[in-house]
């Protein structure tokens, strides 16, 4: 891509240990770009290539999501292959968001907890993690899920403690 000026803020290898094997694939690179229509362009050029080489090696592009992050959007992947095969149109947007396509309009939901009611209806199932449950769950109450700070192990409840004290039951 020429006519694109690539200004990259800062580049290093993943924080995976060193491969052992030297047949091994080699680690992944992070690069944060200046200008985030830069790396939009650059995945975008690549995924369009199916294939990169690099000298004869083929090399992979994707973003950098958490592994938290990940998780949530295999979910919301796996109900759109099985909207998919039903013929309903759908996709996942940033963060893990599903946004359902029907013939009476689009719809997106937050987390597959507030789309559980919809998919029934479609006969899809969805996994949903507990915590997924709990944070949806907290959230009627106006509650935000804390982030655990590094070197800091909070004290967690258990999540039948936590149903008790918003039900009432002792």
């Amino acid at each position: 891509m020429p006519d694109v000026n690539i200004q990259i803020e800062r580049a290093h290898r993943s924080l995976t240990a060193k491969p052992k094997n030297p047949n091994a694939a080699p680690r992944s690179l992070v690069v944060k770009f200046l200008d985030y229509s830069v790396k939009d362009a650059i995945l975008r050029q690549a995924w369009s290539q199916r294939q990169v080489l690099y000298k004869t090696e083929p090399i992979f592009f994707d973003h950098d999501y958490s592994p938290e992050l990940q998780k949530k959007r295999a979910q919301v992947r796996d109900v759109i292959k099985q909207l998919k095969q039903k013929n309903i149109s759908a996709n996942c947007i940033y963060p893990a968001q599903l946004r359902i396509i029907t013939d009476d309009g689009e719809k997106t939901y937050s987390t597959l907890t507030h789309a559980l009611p919809v998919l029934q209806e479609f006969e899809i199932q969805a996994r949903v993690d507990e915590r997924g449950r709990m944070e949806s769950e907290l959230s009627h109450y106006g509650w935000s899920a804390a982030r655990e700070r590094r070197g800091k192990n909070p004290a967690v409840l258990p999540a039948t403690d936590v149903r008790a004290f918003f039900s009432g039951d002792e």
